[in-house]
């Protein structure tokens, strides 16, 4: 008598799920990722010099306005600029992007891969490329607004929109924007 055949019942690509083990294992190096540079510059600045230790002595100076102006000037300007950079970007993304795809989705619906394709290029394009097509739209952008730091937020503009595009569609996927706009 022979033993009978067991057959697999076939899985679908919906229900092939990692196991336990490797979805940790992805979970810590993506962890390991973002926190050695932390751990690093932290560990950095609370360095006691060449002759080893750690101290609080560094932050203290920053932190308690004991800087030499020398120092101090350029950090926070440095700071400064960030927060500039980040809020012009923001704003001029959204300015931009919000209008034009609540119209594309209510009047253009036929445009909506048009634009997805016109924002997601940023992505598909490699850095130096980038930066040569962005060199002599920066000469304009120079001529007419100047050539400070915060006309860099002109670039992360555009490197940005893929991100924005997918977080903003998502939003307007999942509320009925005929009845809101009525």
């Amino acid at each position: 008598m022979t033993a009978p055949v067991r057959v697999r019942a076939e899985r679908s690509p919906a229900d092939i799920r990692p196991s336990r083990t490797t979805q940790v294992l992805v979970l810590v190096v993506v962890g390991l990722v973002f926190a050695v540079p932390i751990v690093a510059m932290l560990e950095f600045s609370l360095r006691a010099g060449l002759s080893g230790g750690y101290t609080l002595e560094h932050w203290a100076t920053v932190l308690g306005g004991r800087m030499p102006p020398a120092y101090q000037k350029p950090l926070v300007g440095g700071i400064l600029n960030s927060l500039l950079l980040a809020v012009l970007t923001i704003a001029i993304v959204l300015v931009i992007l919000v209008p034009t795809q609540i119209l594309v989705h209510l009047r253009f619906p036929k445009l909506r891969r048009v634009l997805e394709f016109v924002c997601l290029v940023p992505i598909t394009i490699p850095a130096i490329v980038l930066v040569v097509g962005l060199a002599p739209v920066y000469s304009v952008i120079a001529r007419m607004f100047g050539s400070g730091a915060w006309t860099l937020c002109f670039a992360y503009g555009i490197l940005v929109l893929p991100y924005t595009y997918r977080a903003i569609q998502s939003n307007l996927s999942a509320v009925d924007l005929h009845t809101l706009t009525e």
